[in-house]
């Protein structure tokens, strides 16, 4: 079955952001105790600062423990519009789940995903900044360890991409939106994890093919001259699609047995089932013809489909095993 989202007019985004600076900058001191309501966070990092906003539904109690989702944003996009756009924080109040959204580092604020993208050379240890912010917040309150899911969108994709290669014994499913994974990149998660990764066959900036990151197709040929005077900047390219969702299948050494979730017109989500440890391995590819950047935030598409009741449903799905 599949779920629409509704259109949001211009004037609500707006709203909508004004709203959240709002809260966030009323509520920021209480982190180290959950309560419901929405903070601006902060932390330190081998003496670096970071910061994130983190939802705590009304719905919380602190006797029962809940899911955590880390949701992460875009290159240069900032925390404030991936809580807007990817539509996590409604389905935090709807299912009872505690959401942070972390801020990338530097000017403009990026994620270093492993295989991308520290294109401001700040060299952050992200890895370590995750690992961190996931512990903290389970201090805080009650957290099921079993529960613990990471989403994002393009460079934060790429982030959740590598988390979950190189953090499977923290996170028990990803959902990457509009990222594929790096071309050559060796995943090897400590343990099975299940992913469900959403693209469109029309993005300018991550081609299906595969191809190099944050170009559009046409430049191809422009970033090959380049290379030739820089060879020794980093120019990370993409697995093609088909590639991406096999090395997810080895990574969870999934055999070949494939299900359609569902298909409607030019969208559709098919898994491979039969995995190590119970996990499972998606692929959705989703309609976004003559949207901007060629449907790259997948989040807006021409069908309306709600990619966040599918996230959560599939993080529902899939605690962890072990």
């Amino acid at each position: 079955m599949i779920i629409q989202r509704g259109s949001v007019s211009l004037l609500q985004l707006i709203l909508m952001i004004c709203l959240q600076c709002i809260l966030v900058g009323c509520d920021g001191n209480n982190c180290a105790s959950l309560k419901p309501g929405t903070y601006s966070c902060e932390t330190a990092v081998d003496g670096i600062s970071r910061q994130y906003i983190l939802h705590v539904p009304e719905s919380y109690h602190g006797d029962q423990a809940v899911p955590l989702v880390l949701d992460f944003h875009g290159f240069a996009a900032g925390n404030i519009s991936q809580l807007i756009f990817s539509g996590l924080l409604t389905k935090s109040d709807e299912h009872n789940f505690i959401i942070a959204w972390p801020q990338g580092q530097g000017t403009p604020p990026l994620f270093n995903g492993e295989f991308c993208c520290d294109w401001n050379g700040t060299g952050g240890d992200d890895l370590g900044f995750v690992r961190q912010l996931v512990e903290e917040i389970k201090q805080a309150g009650k957290i099921n360890d079993k529960r613990i899911y990471a989403s994002g969108l393009s460079n934060g994709a790429a982030l959740s991409h590598y988390l979950g290669c190189a953090a499977a014994d923290i996170f028990a499913a990803v959902a990457p939106v509009s990222f594929l994974m790096g071309e050559g990149y060796a995943c090897q998660p400590s343990e099975p994890i299940s992913i469900i990764n959403f693209v469109t066959p029309t993005d300018s900036l991550v081609p299906n093919g595969g191809g190099y990151f944050g170009f559009p197709t046409a430049m191809e040929s422009t970033v090959d001259i380049l290379k030739e005077y820089s060879p020794n900047e980093f120019w990370p390219r993409s697995a093609s699609m088909q590639r991406s969702y096999r090395s997810w299948a080895d990574a969870n050494e999934c055999s070949r047995k494939q299900k359609i979730m569902f298909h409607q017109g030019d969208n559709y989500c098919k898994k491979l089932t039969d995995c190590a440890g119970n996990a499972e391995v998606a692929l959705c590819e989703i309609n976004a013809t003559g949207q901007p950047l060629g449907g790259h935030v997948l989040y807006f598409n021409n069908d309306k489909i709600d990619l966040a009741e599918i996230i959560w449903e599939f993080f529902e799905a899939h605690p962890k095993s072990s």
